[in-house]
């Protein structure tokens, strides 16, 4: 049963590690969509290629601890 307690143990940091990763994506994708938005208010035609961040979940679990 001691076993069992210690591995959950172990476990909870990652979880919140790949919470706070989950987190970080949301906070870019909501970034990405008021900057999107506010450009295209400015310029109907903007070229959007480069001007907006990339918001990329697999890089944010990659930087988790294992």
């Amino acid at each position: 049963m001691q076993d069992s307690n210690t591995f959950h143990f172990l476990l909870l940091p990652s979880s919140s590690e790949g919470f706070k990763a989950h987190e970080t994506h949301d906070h870019c994708l909501e970034e990405l969509e008021r900057k999107k938005e506010a450009l295209l208010d400015e310029d109907p035609n903007v070229n959007l290629d480069g001007l907006l961040p990339v918001c990329d979940i697999q890089e944010e679990l990659q930087k988790v601890p294992s």
